[in-house]
């Protein structure tokens, strides 16, 4: 909608003096003509229209604010109340408290029309660069003052030598190494002029750059700003008359309302015409706010008071109530800007480079040492608590026999016993071939089995530290709560948008966390590859792009988790409270029930190197319900037990399933190899092996047994010989193996409350076990990326 332009404002209620200036308006001629002179009407950059700004109280922050300001002048905001100056900065940068509630629209100038239109937060906020002087005080303090510039430079696609420029000017090149809580306050004046003029927009809107400390300075910097020839409207703090001078025009506030606006060289006529007497000695405009602050208390001072109260007064009074009375009012501001949402990668770059380097003032160099020194620490760990127990149980029996490995180590002894007898077969140049097919087969799937339970065992810990580290490894946004407000603020001045700074956040956990974590999680899978036995995993057919493609899944799965996290806008102890909450909740109750959670037939079995597959373990968790049941005689406290027992198992299902990333490793690569037949043998030699073959293979290991002892020349009593074979060989756990290579245990989805079979899963099923936990965490991300886009999101209102 746009405004009349053309029409001449009259009122015939109002006389003219012989300035030309409106008896009744305190607005004077200077906007009077703008108003009425055709001509003028292209260079209109805003019009107030009886605008009005409250709190949801009541109280009144802006008060029937009508007035015109020209494009491409420099303008002061002057005033007794330095929270109204910065209110009226706000609404002319077009921002506002969300709580607040406005009255009326503010008109603009369209740049395709040259017509004045209703101010609309997506065309006007990027033709605003807002510089607010509490940027210093919540900017990191271990930035330097030179870094801080050169990221706010090449944000707005200026060079080094752009920077340079502006602290030679400024003086500021002798300071430019010191952190910014190093600099004087002087100093900090000038560092927030050269932060305006790098990001220089068609508006500049300047709320507190001229901090009053040393004129000179002040006058030099108002100088260099109106010779920019843009529209800059000051904040100004300090009234003399050497600066105020430099303006084009004023804005003078009092009690909410805009009791004027015009030349500063016309205030004092203007004032003496409505009644107000000046002191010859003073400057008046000093003086004026000098009266307004109630410096004085002499007669003529009160009566000046007087004066400006009726002025105020008959502002309300001839201000158009019916008008504002049918104004648009607005209690929320713009919920969603497309603007935000435009990438540069340019600027995602210096983002991300200012996120991880610039808060702790490291170069390159020094953060990637520190990162590699972090991995190290990891993997050092990690060989220490699990690496060692491997190559331990590897190579504290280094005879090539059966007695290699006890029965506790199933995933090591159960490959060995089957290469050993397809061995002893092949010396012995048996005749039954279909025999040595049948163990040459199962060989090939048992050390499959062992070498995937050795991996899932030994990567639980991996995740978990890895994870934790991730989580807790804090983002640069918590090591100084301020730099909320810092980058709320660049967002605000068009440093970048809120899409880049998400962007940055996002690749700050994913690329400078996951990458080197998945780094370590590859040393740490080829570090088992060669620890573990070389005949296991020489008889493997997993090969390596599967597990290390998984681990890349994985990574990225916890990396996620991390991001999300990372979007929590709180502060540093709530963010550490959650993520220690987040990792017991998604990691350790899931884990926890993969050992407690049971059938009543299965033993608790905590070794590492037992062999141990989840779609292989227990039947159901119906059967840990039914162990409840059983706990209890019948009756409420028996119905009232096995209820929360099911809910208790439901989240601990959903947990494993879909929340935990750190399960997602053994359940993936589970499926995929039971789709590719990897966990049992071919169906025709499945169907070939019979009672006589299971005899045969029983004759032989026990032949294994026994024959090394008489060898070695040692006499064997019965008991003997039945120790060495409880010792060395679980024909229970052996024949529990032998079904679940065979097919006889049907394969089924782990922890899930009722029995779901896996046996020829189709690739549709396959897939969604796969990229289910991935569907949570995006819902996730998704919910925090619009909350955090939320929070970023500046504060605007049209």
């Amino acid at each position: 909608m746009c405004a009349d332009l053309s029409k001449k404002h009259k009122d015939r209620d109002m006389t003219r003096d012989v300035n030309g200036a409106i008896r009744n308006n305190p607005i004077n001629e200077p906007l009077t003509n703008y108003g009425q002179d055709e001509d003028n009407l292209s260079h209109i950059l805003i019009q107030f229209k009886e605008y009005k700004r409250t709190t949801l109280d009541g109280n009144i922050l802006l008060d029937n604010i009508s007035l015109f300001i020209p494009e491409n002048k420099l303008i002061a905001v002057i005033g007794p109340n330095n929270n109204e100056k910065s209110f009226m900065l706000e609404s002319i940068a077009g921002m506002c408290t969300p709580s607040d509630i406005t009255y009326s629209n503010v008109y603009v100038k369209d740049r395709t029309s040259n017509t004045l239109i209703i101010r609309k937060s997506k065309n006007w906020l990027h033709r605003v660069n807002y510089i607010l002087s509490n940027i210093i005080r919540n900017t990191s303090k271990d930035i330097s003052v030179f870094n801080s510039l050169l990221f706010l430079a090449k944000c707005h696609g200026k060079t080094e030598y752009d920077v340079n420029e502006y602290l030679s000017i400024t003086g500021l090149i002798e300071s430019k190494d010191l952190m910014l809580n190093e600099i004087t306050d002087e100093e900090k004046q000038k560092f927030l002029f050269i932060h305006g003029m790098l990001g220089l927009n068609e508006v500049n809107v300047w709320d507190g750059v001229l901090s009053g400390i040393n004129l000179e300075t002040d006058i030099n910097i108002i100088s260099a700003i109106k010779q920019t020839n843009c529209s800059n409207i000051v904040r100004v703090d300090r009234v003399s008359q050497e600066i105020l001078s430099v303006f084009d025009y004023v804005i003078i506030m009092y009690r909410a309302c805009v009791i004027y606006f015009g030349s500063p060289l016309q205030v004092q006529n203007y004032f003496t015409e409505r009644g107000i007497r000046f002191p010859v000695e003073k400057y008046s405009i000093e003086y004026l706010i000098e009266v307004l602050q109630n410096k004085y208390n002499d007669y003529i001072s009160n009566e000046n008071i007087l004066v400006i109260n009726n002025i105020c007064i008959r502002n309300n009074e001839t201000a158009n109530n019916d008008q504002i009375d049918k104004a648009p009012v607005k209690h929320r501001n713009t919920l969603f800007l497309w603007s935000q949402l435009k990438v540069s990668f340019p600027r995602c770059k210096e983002v991300i480079r200012n996120i991880t380097l610039t808060p702790v003032n490291m170069d390159v160099y020094t953060y990637i040492s520190q990162v590699g020194m972090g991995m190290f620490l990891v993997y050092a760990v990690w060989v220490y608590l699990c690496l060692f127990k491997l190559y331990s149980r590897v190579t504290e029996n280094t005879n090539d026999n059966i007695y290699k490995y006890t029965t506790s180590s199933s995933s090591l002894q159960f490959p060995n016993i089957f290469r050993l007898i397809k061995q002893k077969l092949l010396e012995e140049n048996s005749d039954d071939t279909e025999f040595i097919e049948i163990i040459t087969d199962i060989h090939r799937v048992s050390a499959n089995h062992g070498f995937i339970s050795i991996l899932m065992h030994l990567f639980y810990l991996l995740f978990i530290s890895g994870g934790c580290i991730q989580y807790t490894d804090c983002p640069a946004f918590y090591l100084d709560m301020h730099l909320y407000a810092t980058r709320r603020a660049q967002i605000r001045s068009n440093q970048f948008t809120v899409a880049e700074l998400i962007i940055a956040q996002i690749c700050d956990a994913l690329l400078c966390r996951a990458i080197p974590f998945f780094i370590v999680a590859v040393l740490a899978y080829f570090s088992v590859y060669w620890c573990t036995d070389s005949n296991l995993v020489n008889a493997t057919t997993i090969g390596h792009a599967l597990p290390i493609t998984i681990l890349f899944m994985c990574c990225g799965l916890i990396a996620l988790h991390a991001a999300i996290l990372h979007l929590f806008l709180t502060s540093f102890k709530k963010y550490l409270c959650i993520t220690i909450l987040y990792q017991f909740v998604v990691n350790a109750i899931p884990l926890l029930g993969i050992y407690l959670i049971k059938a009543p037939t299965e033993t608790l079995q905590l070794d590492e190197f037992s062999c141990t597959l989840h779609v292989f373990k227990s039947t159901s968790l119906m059967d840990t319900l039914s162990s409840v049941s059983n706990c209890y005689t019948p009756g409420w406290i028996c119905t009232f037990m096995w209820g929360l027992s099911y809910v208790c198992l439901y989240i601990i299902k959903i947990g494993i399933q879909i929340v935990s990333p750190v399960l997602q490793f053994s359940h993936i690569l589970e499926h995929i190899l039971l789709y590719t037949n990897k966990l049992t043998v071919t169906p025709e030699i499945a169907n070939s092996v019979s009672k006589a073959h299971f005899k045969m293979l029983k004759t032989e290991i026990l032949a294994l047994v026994i024959h090394n002892k008489i060898l070695s020349g040692e006499k064997m009593d019965s008991e003997y010989k039945e120790y060495l074979i409880s010792r060395h060989v679980n024909f229970n756990q052996f024949n529990t193996h032998i079904s679940q290579i065979l097919g006889n245990i049907t394969p089924h989805e782990p922890f899930e409350i009722s029995f779901i079979s896996l046996k020829n899963m189709s690739l549709l099923y396959l897939l969604w076990s796969i990229l289910r936990a991935w569907i949570f965490a995006i819902f996730v991300f998704s919910i925090s990326l619009v909350f955090a886009y939320k929070y970023f999101l500046p504060k605007s209102r049209g």
